[in-house]
């Protein structure tokens, strides 16, 4: 069984919303490669990110899974 990605339910929103990760990074005001290191875990994004993609989304970072982890704020 194919382990769950921690940013599945981001991936799941982009593709129920039928946007790109180009899409969302230009209404977050991020740049693409951004979107694209978040979405295939290769980097936990900042609070300040995980609000504008949220934001792009309109929805929340918890209901993206991208909430704080550990504690941090």
């Amino acid at each position: 069984m194919r382990a769950r990605s921690k940013n599945s339910r981001l991936v799941a929103q982009l593709a129920r919303r039928c946007v790109t990760q180009r899409q969302v990074a230009r209404v977050a005001g991020l740049h693409q490669n951004t979107v694209s290191q978040i979405v295939n875990n290769r980097t936990d994004p900042t609070p300040a990110t995980a609000q504008a993609i949220a934001a792009a989304l309109h929805t929340t970072p918890a209901r993206l899974g991208l909430g704080a982890k550990g504690g941090g704020a």
